[in-house]
């Protein structure tokens, strides 16, 4: 597929990467629990919306995907 480009790492880089890994997982978590509560939070203000209503009726797979990539594009690259 020309959106998919596979790449093979050399052997035994696995310690040097993970390293990095690590950062930008930790990154990306933060920074998605901070703009899913964010979201939370202006859903349940502006509305009389309860914390379970918006779990229930107001979060779905479009709306995760939606900060997902949010969070996935304040990651920043050293």
């Amino acid at each position: 597929s020309k959106f998919i480009k596979v790449l093979y790492l050399p052997p035994n880089t696995t310690p040097i990467l993970q390293p990095m890994d690590q950062q930008v997982i930790s990154n990306f978590k933060k920074l998605y629990t901070k703009h899913l509560f964010r979201r939370c939070f202006e859903v349940t203000e502006s509305t009389n919306l309860t914390l379970r209503e918006f779990w229930k009726d107001h979060f779905n797979i479009v709306g995760c995907l939606k900060i997902i990539d949010h969070a996935w594009l304040g990651v920043r690259t050293r």
